[in-house]
């Protein structure tokens, strides 16, 4: 086998067979489900065992203490074993042909060593009319620079995103994506493909619902983001919009040499007054 779908889970126990019955109707299944219960205390470890020991598909379980999304990603690219890897959250379900639909990509990927992967529009985005050609080469940075809206499939070669792992913050259970993914775009690029592979459905007790909670309770994985950023972006209102907030989250973080840490020490200074604006009127 040499992919590896990897699914993580806090507490969605109701969520989940959906996501396996639509495993269950590839019409390949080739592939290796790997589920990473982020510390679930529902009966999700039940349900899990009960489908391994039907063995209708592989499935590896791996259970870790409560840490966030992006520890149970860096535990599933560190536990694959597979070639590709694909992550499918568990208030998501695949199409039909979607395994053979990637399959048929990552021939064509492979020998590219300039491709860290392939991207598809998830389900909710096919009506975006903003989109590149089938088979384009391109950044995730410049697919939304575009005017892309919406949201993505990414499946990676796994010895390429294994060199990019999430930070873990102590006492922070939130990462945002884009902190790995800007740092692949520097050095790849990703195939596009126009068919969808994945259904999504947002839930109310989401990350993407819940955006506000995440940038308080997590302001350093936040800091470091923007920092990043900084250097990102290429409009320079948006430069100094990323260099202000890389400074207000790194108070709101009680972080120490912001200036001596900032990727961007010009853009970081003369956005301090609008930091000064965020940090006392909107965080």
């Amino acid at each position: 086998m040499e992919l590896t779908i990897f699914t993580p889970t806090y507490n969605r126990a109701h969520l989940l067979p959906r996501l396996y019955e639509s495993l269950l109707q590839q019409t390949r299944t080739d592939f290796v489900w790997l589920v990473v219960d982020d510390g679930s205390t529902d009966a999700t470890a039940q349900l899990i065992s009960g489908w391994v020991n039907d063995n209708e598909i592989k499935i590896e379980y791996i259970y870790q203490s409560n840490g966030g999304k992006h520890r149970a990603h860096n535990n599933a690219v560190l536990h694959c074993k597979t070639t590709w890897l694909l992550c499918v959250d568990s208030d998501d379900y695949l199409k039909p042909t979607a395994v053979a639909d990637m399959y048929h990509l990552c021939s064509i990927a492979a020998p590219n060593f300039f491709l860290s992967g392939i991207a598809a529009p998830r389900e909710m985005s096919l009506q975006n009319i903003v989109k590149p050609a089938e088979g384009e080469e391109l950044t995730l940075y410049e697919l939304y620079a575009r005017g892309f809206v919406g949201e993505t499939s990414l499946l990676f070669k796994t010895k390429i995103v294994r060199q990019y792992l999430f930070p873990e913050i102590n006492g922070e259970k939130f990462v945002t994506e884009a902190v790995v993914y800007d740092q692949l775009d520097r050095h790849y690029k990703l195939l596009w493909t126009d068919k969808s592979w994945v259904v999504c459905a947002y839930q109310e007790d989401g990350y993407t619902r819940n955006a506000n909670k995440l940038y308080l309770e997590n302001p350093i994985g936040w800091a470091l983001f923007f920092n990043q950023r900084q250097n990102v972006v290429i409009d320079r209102k948006e430069q100094i919009v990323m260099g202000a907030k890389y400074i207000c989250f790194s108070w709101l973080g009680h972080q120490e040499n912001i200036f001596v840490k900032s990727k961007n020490k010009w853009n970081t200074l003369i956005s301090l007054p609008l930091a000064i604006y965020y940090y006392l009127f909107r965080y």
